[in-house]
C-alpha cells in the first residue's frame, strides 16, 4: 500500500511546478510502519486532492537520466494511472491474501478495475431480467 500512496504524494507534489516524474518519488518507509502516520498522510492526500485542479495539463518525465521531452499528459490522466497503479497491487495484494487462506480480510472487489465490475454489475442485471 505503502507504494501506491507515494505515485498518488508523486503527483500531488509535482503539480505546482505541472511536472512529474514517478522516478524520483520520495520512499516513506513509515507509512508501513506506523499507522497513525499513514492514516496522517491519507488525509493529508485526499486534503490536497480537493484542493488542486485537475484539469490543467502536466509533464511527465519517464526518468531522471532522460535528455528526451517530457510526455504531455493531463492531472486527470495521471490520477486515473495512480488508481490503476493502486489496483494493480491490490490485485497481487489479494492473491497473496487467497494463498494464505485470508482473503477474507478484503472485500471481494479489492483489487479489481472499474471495467470488471462494470461488467459483472451488467451481467447481474441482464441475469435479474429473467
Amino acid at each position: 500500500m505503502r507504494h501506491s500512496v507515494e505515485f498518488y504524494l508523486c503527483l500531488i507534489q509535482g503539480i505546482p511546478s505541472r511536472t512529474v516524474n514517478y522516478d524520483n518519488k520520495q520512499r516513506e518507509q513509515r507509512i508501513e510502519t506506523d499507522r497513525l502516520y499513514a492514516f496522517k498522510i491519507l488525509s493529508v492526500l485526499s486534503d490536497q486532492l480537493k484542493i488542486h485542479s485537475h484539469d490543467h495539463s502536466l509533464n511527465l518525465f519517464i526518468n531522471e537520466t532522460s535528455s528526451d521531452k517530457p510526455f504531455e499528459t493531463s492531472v486527470n490522466i495521471e490520477l486515473q494511472y495512480c488508481l490503476d497503479h493502486a489496483i494493480h497491487h491490490q490485485s497481487l495484494i489479494k492473491v497473496g491474501l487467497k494463498e494464505l487462506n485470508l482473503s477474507n480480510l478484503v472485500g471481494s472487489h479489492f483489487g479489481v478495475g472499474h471495467s470488471p465490475l462494470k461488467y459483472e454489475s451488467s451481467l447481474e442485471k441482464n441475469q435479474s431480467s429473467f
